[in-house]
Order: structure tokens, then C-alpha cells, then sequence
């Protein structure tokens, strides 16, 4: 499967102002604080070159609905209806003419536009499209669904001061002064580009959580809480959270039942790869042989099979790539535009245009995203 037709330097300054859309305070570093090691986090980082800090930062967070509600009633180009369902596009020749529906009391309404952008998240927007016929002359509407795994895969004990997990650091706010409040990151470990190429590697970060529960693990590496080194060590469960490759087996279809609306309900048949997790048994022998050579830690791992991992792992609720971008009309549901293959008026926008995944929240870049496709009709 082909990957993202734009490069991540296209999205750069979307990404700059999706921080200040979603309100996460990096201090003004910006981008740079997603790699940036801060202090006891970049304690593992620095002492393997194979080894780089991936942060995640928090958000408030910021519930878009309310935030923003007064700049769109106070906004005289914007037109906002609430509890309005649309169940209906309609299009010929190439291009979208309606979208009609109901209201939540039952009052049925239709409304007609140049242009039209679908953006009701991954599982709608294959939905309305797949009931509606539309935008699927490569036949990939609804496949490649995907989400995010994360698997607890191991014990370690290693230096007590690591904080790969969630906790708070004081850094600078933008105008430069200390911030009154500190900032919530959650840390991930990761490896260089280089190695991931090398071992061709799914992307991945992984979370170093102090574990309170002792019992969970072995005698062998309970007895292993003061190795070599003599320094403060501690138990912590290692959790991997994982890409999942597309697959465009994995899929959203369309039912006889039917919802309140009369839209058709759908069947989700995800079908993550079995690639992903044999890659993350390599990511479990490179970690810890790292580890142990270096002599910082030791680390135990649950003996699994693959199709075991297949079954047990988490989910993050971030559903991805049902309408996916490609430039190639035969892979895909938009162009690098976000503009359908199949009708020159229509574009999506979200998480289903996702044509790979990463392992983070997905909402950043849909946001950046959308920024970018209001560039590109503000100009149009």
C-alpha cells in the first residue's frame, strides 16, 4: 500500500497552529518538544544512541464544541445547525448537487453549495458515502479501517529515576516566564529512524510505567532489584502501544438494520496484520538486548505467539483510514487535496484519510489537516 502523498514538511505550519486550535502549551518550542528530552525522561534515551524520546503532550482538553461556540455564533460567514442529521448526498456527473436530512424533531431539510466537505469522522463518513454510492469507483470506502494497539509485553527493572510515563514538568510558557502550572507529558522511548529502517519496523513508542503490583511478575526478576550497577532501581511494566499497517481487508460494510434515521447500520470487521506484531517480538528483542548490554536494566518478557498478541491487545478508540488518501485514484478515496477521486466538489476531511497511522492521537493532524484544506479553498 502506498503511503501519505504529502511529506510532514507540508504540514509543518498546520501543525503550528493546530498546538495553539488545541491549546497545548510546549513552552514555545513548538514542534521540537515532541523530541525534546526533559530531564528525567531522557534518562534511557541517554545512555543508548539506539534509543529517542517520542513525547506526547495534553491538551486541557479542549472540547472543540464548547470552546469555540461563541466565535461561531459570532462569526457572519458561518452558519451553524445543530441536531441535524444528514442522510442523503446526492451527486452526478462528477459532482455533489445536495445533501438533505432530518432534524432531531423530524423535520426534514436540504441544503446546496459549490463545494461540500465531509467530516463526521471515520466510521461516518464511510457510512454516508457507502449508502449514498458515492466516491467509490476504486472500491476502497470503508476498507483499511484501522485503530491504535497498545500491549502490556514485559516486567523490567530498571533505574528508579526513569519517567516514561505520565507526570508533569514546569517549562516556559510562550511569553517566556515560568508557567504557574506545570504541563502534563507522557514520554514514550523509541527507536532511531535508522534502526526502525534497518529492521523494518511498524512506528512505535514505548511507555515505561512504574508497576504496583508486584505480584504480577516472576521471583527471577523480582531478585533482580539490585543488579550489578548498585544503583536505586524499581519494577516497571513496559507497554507498548503500536502502528497497525493498513489492511484493506479490514473493513466497514453496510447491514439490513437499520438506525432511528433509516440509515443503514454497519459491521466492523478489523483485521489487524499479523506483520504488526511479529514486528513488535523485534522490538522486544532489540529493547532488551539493549538493555542488558548496556547493563541499565533487566527486562522480562511474556512468551507469546503473535496471534496471541492479535488477541489480547488494547485499543485507543482512534478510528483511521476508511476514506484513505492516495494520488493514485485505484488506492484511494481523495488526492492529496483531500479532494474525491470521483466528484470534483467533495472533499473529506479526518482520520479516515489517513493512509497509515503512526501510533499517536490522531487528533493533531486531523486538525492540522483541516487547517490546510481551508488554505487550499480560501484560495480556490
Amino acid at each position: 500500500m502506498s503511503g501519505w502523498p504529502i511529506s510532514y514538511n507540508d504540514l509543518i505550519p498546520y501543525y503550528e497552529q493546530a498546538l495553539d486550535v488545541c491549546e497545548v502549551d510546549t513552552g514555545g518550542l513548538g514542534l521540537q518538544a515532541f523530541d525534546k528530552n526533559f530531564k528525567k525522561s531522557s534518562q534511557l534515551a541517554s545512555q543508548s544512541e539506539k534509543f529517542i524520546n517520542k513525547n506526547f503532550f495534553f491538551s486541557p482538553p479542549t472540547r472543540f464544541g464548547k470552546r469555540y461556540k461563541k466565535e461561531l455564533e459570532q462569526a457572519k460567514n458561518i452558519n451553524c445547525y445543530l441536531n441535524a442529521t444528514v442522510t442523503t448526498i446526492t451527486g452526478s456527473n462528477g459532482e455533489i448537487s445536495q445533501l438533505s436530512g432530518v432534524s432531531s424533531a423530524g423535520k426534514p431539510f436540504s441544503i446546496e453549495a459549490s463545494t461540500y466537505v465531509l467530516a463526521t469522522g471515520a466510521i461516518e463518513n464511510a457510512r454516508l458515502l457507502l449508502t449514498n454510492k458515492l466516491a467509490n469507483s476504486s472500491d476502497f470506502v470503508g476498507r483499511c479501517f484501522s485503530d491504535h494497539n497498545g500491549e502490556m509485553v514485559a516486567a523490567a527493572v530498571l533505574d528508579g529515576n526513569n519517567k516514561y510515563f505520565n507526570h508533569d514538568i514546569q517549562i516556559n510558557s510562550r511569553k517566556g516566564q515560568l508557567l504557574p502550572e506545570k504541563t502534563l507529558i507522557m514520554p514514550h522511548l523509541s527507536f532511531a529512524d535508522d534502526i526502525i529502517i534497518e529492521n523494518k519496523l511498524i512506528n512505535f513508542g514505548i511507555a515505561i510505567e512504574l508497576s504496583y503490583r508486584v505480584g504480577s511478575t516472576s521471583d527471577s526478576v523480582m531478585s533482580l532489584r539490585h543488579f550489578e550497577t548498585g544503583k536505586k532501581v524499581d519494577l516497571f511494566n513496559i507497554l507498548v502501544r503500536m502502528e497497525n499497517t493498513p489492511n484493506p481487508n479490514s473493513t466497514i460494510k453496510l447491514i439490513n438494520s437499520r438506525d432511528i434515521y433509516g440509515m443503514p447500520r454497519i459491521k466492523l470487521d478489523w483485521q489487524p496484520n499479523r506483520y504488526d506484531f511479529e514486528s513488535l517480538l523485534k522490538i522486544r528483542d532489540i529493547f532488551s538486548k539493549e538493555v542488558l548490554n548496556r547493563n541499565i536494566g533487566r527486562v522480562q518478557w511474556k512468551q507469546v505467539d503473535p496471534s496471541q498478541l492479535q488477541q489480547s491487545a488494547s485499543i485507543q478508540a482512534h478510528h483511521l483510514g476508511t476514506t484513505r488518501m492516495s494520488d493514485n485514484p485505484e488506492l484511494g478515496v481523495v488526492d492529496e487535496n483531500l479532494r474525491c477521486h470521483d466528484h470534483s466538489n467533495l472533499y473529506i476531511v479526518g482520520s479516515s484519510c489517513f493512509p497509515s497511522f503512526g501510533f499517536a492521537s490522531a487528533t493533531l493532524t486531523i486538525v492540522a489537516l483541516a487547517l490546510r484544506l481551508v488554505d487550499k479553498l480560501s484560495t480556490n
